[in-house]
């Protein structure tokens, strides 16, 4: 989940002249082990329900038809 942060700091305001501003970026709040752990599993899973299907798929077409 990324979060708006903002920072106080000196930016050009003219010839020679600087004013403070705040400064809003986006920062991004990194994956911690158990949610990538989480993922791979979650994709392992969609992975292994799309083989199921493709496997009664052919198996459906080799043994009906004849």
């Amino acid at each position: 989940m990324e979060k708006i942060k903002g920072k106080r700091v000196r930016v050009a305001a003219g010839k020679r002249k600087t004013r403070t501003a705040t400064v809003h970026f986006r920062t991004e709040t990194s994956v911690t082990p158990e949610q990538r752990r989480e993922r791979l599993q979650a994709v392992f899973a969609a992975l292994f329900v799309c083989a199921c299907i493709a496997a009664t798929w052919a198996l459906g077409a080799t043994v009906w038809p004849r």
